[in-house]
């Protein structure tokens, strides 16, 4: 069974990224606030090159990234991505997301990551997931700690010091496992 291109929460919709997100990916990539704890603003030919390796992750996974819109005003708000990445020699599926400083706090990073995890169960049958965040990002990791992920501690991941987050329940739609 193949990965939506498209799902939709109340109050967003993921799209599948396409070269016709360029323009809003690069906007994402320029905007300090934005890219304050992912690695920083990024020019267009990074961005040109992070564009075409998402790119290419779809096309040999069956999944990558999704730019998510608001559904009342169809504004690119930010994107969500379940990707392979290799930690400790290990692929791992891993969950990530950033979304412009005007939606903080407002449960959206929550609300589109746990459909994603959902879809990705429905459809993959994954359950584990992996999430690295930069330690200062309290935000972030109270938004994983939502989603049932446990904080595993500092590791470095590609060539940075981050903050590891496993989950491996298999209840994703109600949140937490219970121990």
């Amino acid at each position: 069974m193949a990965f939506p291109n498209d799902f939709v929460t109340r109050r967003m919709r993921a799209e599948r990224l396409r070269l016709h997100h360029a323009d809003a990916v690069h906007r994402m990539h320029t905007d300090q606030q934005h890219m304050a704890f992912i690695g920083g603003v990024r020019s267009e030919a990074q961005t040109a090159g992070i564009l075409q390796r998402n790119l290419a992750h779809w096309d040999g996974h069956g999944f990558g990234v999704w730019v998510v819109s608001a559904n009342d005003t169809g504004r690119v708000a930010g994107r969500v991505l379940l990707r392979v990445t290799p930690l400790d020699g290990i692929d791992e599926i891993e969950l990530g997301y950033s979304y412009d400083p005007e939606y903080w706090g407002q449960g959206i990073a929550t609300e589109v990551a746990r459909a994603c995890m959902t879809e990705a169960q429905a459809h993959f049958g994954f359950i584990r997931f992996v999430a690295v965040t930069n330690p200062a990002n309290t935000a972030s990791q109270q938004v994983l700690r939502r989603l049932g992920f446990i904080d595993r501690g500092p590791i470095e991941h590609k060539g940075q010091p981050v903050t590891l987050f496993r989950r491996t329940s298999d209840c994703i739609e109600s949140g937490p496992s219970k121990p």
